[in-house]
């Protein structure tokens, strides 16, 4: 049974991995976006993270979990490796379950918090660090699963404001046929590209 009531945003934060997997470890993948609020010194951080859905009651999702809005009790820990006066945790990456796949055997939860930054109108870097990354079917061993997100909080030149992450949708586990060349067409939004694109529509 698939349910995915709410689509995968993915941050295309520059970096971005897609792996094909085999059956171990306990991560599934995930993704990091950020956004500006009306406050200069202080931007929303998102996550969604995937997890392997039998590896622990912890890791477990249902219908009745997503109705409850209950928790995936699972988390990595997001960093700020550029930009910060220091380098230690600035959140555990947990959040509701909003989708699981029995079949594929994965749950997803998503979550979001404030961030204040040190110094507004930098450039950051923000990494997710924790373990462990699903075994590759190629025959690579699980390891450290790291993600990163860099964070341009200069204000734009032509609009006066600050970019935010664009966004994607798809599912956690992407299955291809091995030893094939494959193009995969993945869908983005991003309010800012909207926005240029229906000022470019007024001036035709």
């Amino acid at each position: 049974m698939l349910n995915m009531g709410v689509p995968l945003s993915l941050s295309l934060s520059f970096v971005w991995l897609l792996l094909s997997f085999a059956n171990c470890s306990h991560f599934r993948g995930g993704s990091i976006s950020w956004k500006p609020t009306s406050n200069p010194s202080q931007i929303e951080i998102s996550h969604q993270m995937a997890w392997r859905r039998s590896y622990s009651s912890s890791a477990y999702c249902d219908d009745t979990k997503i109705a409850n809005g209950g928790l995936i009790a699972l988390s990595a820990n997001l960093y700020c490796r550029e930009g910060c006066n220091s380098t230690s945790s600035i959140s555990t990456m947990r959040g509701k379950c909003i989708a699981f796949s029995t079949g594929e055997d994965w749950s997803l939860g998503e979550g979001s918090f404030l961030f204040t930054v040190p110094t507004p109108g930098i450039q950051y870097t923000f990494r997710l660090e924790g373990c462990c990354w699903q075994s590759l079917s190629n025959g690579a061993s699980s390891g450290t699963m790291r993600m990163t997100l860099t964070a341009d909080l200069q204000p734009r030149s032509d609009t006066g404001v600050i970019n935010s992450s664009p966004v994607v949708t798809m599912t956690p586990v992407v299955r291809l046929l091995a030893g094939c060349q494959h193009s995969l067409r993945i869908p983005g939004t991003s309010m800012h590209w909207i926005a240029d694109l229906g000022k470019s529509k007024r001036n035709i």
